[in-house]
């Protein structure tokens, strides 16, 4: 018995030092903010995995029109300018249905991207639809611009 008790601690040990793992999110804004989330930690798999493979994605007027051809072209820099800058939700609205939702955003973003100080009011607009048991997004649209001096108060 005594054998088997000691390897059987160590294991239990081991198992409890470990982080639990990561729930899947289970709702559309759960998925946004996991998929910014893993964009801000560098984690490029785990942003690429909360999309689905037909996604399209429209930004300041370009399209990318799958999982693949965004994650070729547009995110090394994605994950860069997530950690190089704050993101800031200002408002989001949310919603979903059986096997679709939405999560609208207005952020402000600022920060420092390779060398130019930024204050970016920003607008984005994500579509998911639900695959499996978790949620996949299938749309995105990005728009900022910079953000507008405050009006003077009356």
């Amino acid at each position: 018995m005594r054998r088997v008790a000691a390897p059987l601690a160590a294991l239990l040990m081991l198992a409890a030092s470990l982080p639990a793992a990561a729930e899947a999110p289970t709702t559309p804004s759960d998925t946004v903010e996991a998929f910014h989330k893993a964009l801000r930690q560098g984690d490029g798999k785990a942003a690429l995995a909360f999309m689905a493979r037909d996604v399209s994605v429209f930004e300041q007027g370009f399209e990318e029109t799958s999982r693949d051809s965004w994650g070729a072209k547009q995110l090394p820099d994605a994950n860069k300018f997530a950690r190089q800058t704050e993101r800031r939700v200002l408002r989001k609205e949310t919603g979903q249905d059986t096997n679709s939702g939405w999560v609208i955003s207005t952020t402000l973003t600022t920060g420092d991207f390779d060398g130019r100080k930024l204050e970016l009011e920003g607008t984005e607009t994500m579509l998911l639809r639900r695959d499996g048991d978790g949620w996949k997004i299938a749309h995105i649209h990005w728009s900022a611009h910079p953000k507008e001096a405050d009006a003077p108060a009356p």
